[in-house]
């Protein structure tokens, strides 16, 4: 039996967290072992987890410094031969490793991305792959079939598992993106199959997201300048990285210079679009010095 060490990053959210907690140990078959990974909680009721939860381990981040620091430092103290990220306001299903863990037996597979399902929505939403670069925040909702697992670029990071010896190939978080770090999983699942493995996209292995309305890892909302600064900045970066098509490039940084605007008159913040600009040019700064780095490295 492989040995699954879920990794979760919290801050500020111990009810949505001991909610995701009751459903990992009631899950079958159940993880190897579960590191929640406190980033700098001012609530210090994380502090009871450990009593509760006899089987979890709790480690202090040393932070705050954001969720993919977090994450990045759960991998650090896993234990197991595969690491599972989630998000500490998600609900696992009673089976969702059962369908995740066959996938493993094939060595060319190295990432197993899982069905998010966002609840308190108008209509039922499923996460699949982050393929489209020009829609919403780079993020296309499919429905695809519920019972077929299908090979997809990139899953996301709100239901992800993966094999740990990927992070001694290539480092779980990439260091040009800033803030958050929007786009952590793209940019990953994009460097895993640069090595010649696969990214499976399993929609039998369900996780809800609740969106809970308060805490949370990520300090700054996507309608705030400074998020807009850093997820202009990730995606302008990753876009130069990781997409193909770089005659598209002037199509989508006008898609972005457009949805600040939006968001500027939406929110009657006329910040929203210098934040946009100044995030577009974080990016390709961001994109320079990596390239010169892995150049002279």
């Amino acid at each position: 039996m492989r040995k699954v060490s879920v990794i979760i990053a919290t801050y500020n959210r111990y009810l949505p967290l001991r909610r995701l907690l009751l459903s990992l140990v009631r899950s079958e078959p159940r993880p190897y072992e579960i590191v929640v990974v406190d980033d700098g909680s001012t609530d210090r009721r994380v502090e009871r987890i450990p009593d509760e939860f006899p089987s979890v381990r709790l480690v202090e981040n040393p932070g705050p410094r954001g969720p993919h620091f977090a994450r990045e430092y759960g991998i650090q103290k896993a234990r197991g031969d595969l690491i599972a990220i989630l998000d500490d306001d998600g609900i696992v299903r009673r089976d969702w490793l059962k369908y995740v863990l066959p996938h493993f037996d094939d060595r060319r597979v190295g990432v197993v991305g899982c069905r998010v399902v966002y609840l308190g929505c108008c209509r039922e939403r499923v996460f699949a792959l982050k393929a489209h670069w020009f829609e919403g925040d780079s993020v296309r909702w499919e429905r695809y079939s519920r019972e077929r697992p299908i090979e997809v670029p990139f899953v996301s990071e709100h239901g992800m598992v993966f094999r740990r010896e990927l992070v001694r190939r290539t480092p779980y978080l990439d260091r040009g993106l800033i803030g958050d770090a929007w786009g952590e999983s793209i940019s990953f699942c994009m460097r895993v199959r640069r090595l010649g493995y696969k990214v499976i996209f399993e929609p039998r292995a369900v996780v809800y997201h609740a969106r809970w309305p308060s805490g949370g890892t990520n300090r700054f909302g996507k309608h705030e300048p400074r998020g807009l600064y850093y997820r202009c900045s990730n995606k302008v970066y990753i876009f130069l990285r990781y997409h193909g098509r770089k005659w598209q490039l002037p199509l989508f940084l006008a898609y972005l210079i457009l949805d600040g605007l939006r968001h500027a008159l939406k929110y009657r913040d006329p910040r929203a679009t210098t934040s946009t600009l100044a995030g577009i040019i974080r990016g390709f700064r961001q994109y320079i010095g990596v390239k010169a780095s892995r150049v002279t490295g």
